[in-house]
């Protein structure tokens, strides 16, 4: 029995199933901190900061922002 690569029965450049999940995961938090900053810029509130915030935690920073507002 030869020692090679197994085959990982997917197309070459196919994202598995981690790959979908963390890419929608970017785009969730990316559309969660633009919504978040632009809010934020209409009431005077730091933008920058809740816009980073929304983005490293997602619908956590999102949800603080709103209890805060």
């Amino acid at each position: 029995m030869g020692g090679g690569a197994r085959p990982s029965g997917r197309a070459p450049g196919r994202r598995g199933s981690r790959g979908r999940i963390a890419a929608a995961t970017l785009v969730v938090h990316a559309g969660l901190a633009a919504a978040v900053a632009l809010d934020a810029r209409g009431t005077d509130r730091d933008a920058g900061r809740w816009g980073l915030v929304t983005l490293a935690t997602g619908v956590f920073g999102a949800l603080a922002y709103v209890l805060t507002r």
